[in-house]
């Protein structure tokens, strides 16, 4: 059986981890988005 309490903490990090990708995805994709309009005008 898995420890409980050890897969918690994983499952945090793990999701700390997953959000920090997120916003670091997002804020490049917004640069993206901005840059390809600059190039477009």
């Amino acid at each position: 059986m898995i420890n409980f309490r050890s897969g918690y903490l994983e499952g945090k990090l793990y999701a700390r981890a997953l959000h920090r990708w997120a916003q670091a995805a997002r804020k490049a994709a917004t640069a993206d988005l901005a840059t390809l309009r600059r190039q477009r005008n």
